[in-house]
Formats: structure tokens, C-alpha cells, sequence
């Protein structure tokens, strides 16, 4: 027994959008538009590349706009000489269906993934990426907390077969 159901998801993104536009040393630098190769519609730009500067290092944020899943990418700058990291794991995965990773072949890039179906947090959800900057030695340079939400933009779809 087999059978094809045709389906539509929609496609969410993590914004800092708010928090850039209410805090002087964060700003959009790059906008795009999805790229998928399933079948999408209603699809617009979105920012996918965000700057905040602090005193000594840059926090660099970015959105890949071919993921439907929400997501964003952290850096720092300059890096090996800040870089971003937890105190303990329980910080890596902070609330149901959120969690921190990062791949040991992109040294100082961390992932920030967001896998809950609601657009918001119902007060379940801390909406905030929250992690701490250290310097080379391994002092606390920074607690971070960025505000986030999470943003619509469109549809995409699939054949679900089995």
C-alpha cells in the first residue's frame, strides 16, 4: 500500500528586524530572496545578513534564504580573538525546540535553529538567542541576549510519498 499527498508548508525565517531598528549599533547589511528548488510561492526579500557592533568585536548574524526551516548563523569578528561560546550544554539547547550547534570544519560559526510550528512563543519560549562572547584567554568579554522573532515569507511545496 503507497500513496502521494501533495503539501504546502509555509516558509519561516528568524528576523532581528526589530532589534535593529531600535538599537543604534545594529543594522540590515543584506537582503535576498529565497532560493529553493521545491516549487514556491508568495516569496519575498528578507533580511538575510545582520551587524551589531560592540566596542571591541562585531556580532554578525545571517539567514540563509534557501532553508524553510527557521535558522541563523552567528559569528563574531575579528575571530580567533573573540569568540562565541556557553557556559554549560544545557545553554546549547535552552528551551524546547531550540538548540545551538556548530560544525568543527567552520571553526567559530555557531547554528541557531528554531523548530516549534507556532510563529511565536506563547510565553513558552524565551525569543531571545542568548550566548556569551570570550576573549582569547577565556574571560567573559559578554552576555548576550538579541531578540528575536519568527517571520513568514510564503509557501513552499512537496509531494509527501511513501
Amino acid at each position: 500500500m503507497g500513496g502521494c499527498v501533495p503539501k504546502i508548508e509555509s516558509i519561516r525565517y528568524i528576523s532581528l528586524d526589530g532589534y535593529a531598528k531600535n538599537n543604534a549599533d545594529a543594522r540590515v547589511v543584506e537582503r535576498a530572496r529565497g532560493t529553493w528548488a521545491r516549487p514556491h510561492f508568495f516569496i519575498g526579500k528578507i533580511p538575510t545578513r545582520y551587524e551589531v557592533a560592540r566596542k571591541d568585536y562585531t556580532l554578525v548574524f545571517e539567514v540563509r534564504p534557501s532553508h524553510s526551516r527557521p535558522g541563523i548563523i552567528l559569528n563574531v569578528l575579528p575571530y580567533p580573538e573573540y569568540r562565541i561560546g556557553f557556559h554549560t550544554t544545557v545553554e546549547l539547547r535552552p528551551e524546547p525546540c531550540v538548540r545551538w550547534t556548530w560544525d568543527e570544519n567552520k571553526p567559530g560559526e555557531w547554528f541557531f535553529s528554531y523548530w516549534c510550528d507556532k510563529k511565536d512563543s506563547d510565553g513558552h519560549i524565551d525569543m531571545h538567542l542568548l550566548f556569551t562572547v570570550f576573549d582569547q584567554g577565556g574571560a567573559v568579554v559578554a552576555e548576550e541576549a538579541i531578540p528575536y522573532t519568527v517571520e513568514w515569507n510564503g509557501f513552499f511545496g512537496y509531494v509527501d510519498a511513501i
